[in-house]
């Protein structure tokens, strides 16, 4: 047997001798969820007798977030926009400013029987959530991976939404039809940011979610060639861009057919989003 407090100790010396900036909130997730108990909880079980079992089980996800492994990741899932979700690493761990991008959509929108489209939809996060507040709306979701398609149809059925599925690059599943309203997060990194980036994201989320070519416009001047055959009138785009694309992304849309252009900009004051509607 062993006492929580004395684990817990030690775990959080082995977080910080290691560098892991959230310590504390990690070793809080990690303890809950092998205990099955709520955080705050925590702190009134400090003589509680943890089995060998379950402190090796703690053992061990200690040992793989002290390497910078994502918490997400080590658990298997998280919370997104009221969605429980499931992760692989065939999956990029949804952040809160797409959470952001999906109440701005929410909030500007109303889909109510419209078609929308999550464009390299990963986990699913933005089209389940979406599906979840508007029952009405068709609702369909696209990746180029069948494994990141797969953990969407997982997350899909845990949280009860009713949508369909694409495999495919960018909208090449979607030809002859069109939607009422797209949204893409798509791969914006440049390599040479790539390099600058955290090695939680380096050495274990998928780089091919997070590189893009030509500076990281890659998928977005893919994205604009032909765009206006699968929007129906006044139809609207969101992406999420990188804080620096502005000005770039702007000219790469820049046919006379958008009747708004708009870079919206995240809780941080970032330019974060970019709004296109067709006439």
């Amino acid at each position: 047997m062993h006492i929580l407090k004395d684990l817990l100790q030690s775990s959080l010396l082995e977080l910080k001798k290691n560098e892991i900036q959230d310590a504390k909130s990690s070793l809080d997730e990690i303890f809950a969820f092998v205990l099955n108990c709520k955080k705050a909880d925590l702190y009134f079980m400090q003589n509680f007798k943890i089995d060998d079992k379950k402190a090796k089980k703690i053992s061990s996800f200690i040992k793989r977030r002290s390497k910078h492994e994502p918490l997400e990741y080590i658990l298997k899932k998280m919370w997104f926009y009221d969605s429980e979700l499931f992760l692989t690493k065939d999956v990029l761990i949804p952040r809160p400013e797409t959470e952001l991008l999906v109440d701005i959509i929410l909030k500007e929108n109303d889909l109510n029987n419209k078609t929308v489209w999550d464009v390299c939809t990963g986990s699913g996060c933005i089209g389940i959530a979406i599906k979840k507040k508007v029952a009405s709306a068709k609702v369909f979701l696209s990746d180029i991976s069948k494994k990141a398609l797969n953990v969407a149809k997982k997350n899909s059925l845990h949280n009860g939404a009713e949508v369909f599925f694409k495999v495919g690059d960018l909208l090449n599943p979607f030809k002859g039809q069109k939607a009422d309203l797209i949204v893409c997060n798509p791969p914006y990194v440049s390599e040479e940011d790539y390099g600058l980036l955290s090695k939680e994201i380096t050495d274990f989320e998928p780089k091919g979610a997070f590189v893009a070519k030509n500076n990281g416009f890659e998928f977005y001047q893919k994205i604009s060639k032909n765009i206006e055959k699968y929007l129906n009138p006044k139809g609207r785009i969101y992406f999420e861009i990188g804080k620096d694309q502005a000005d770039g992304i702007k000219n790469i849309f820049n046919d006379p057919f958008w009747r708004a252009k708009k870079i919206i900009k995240d809780l941080s004051g970032k330019n974060r989003f970019f709004l296109l509607e067709i006439e």
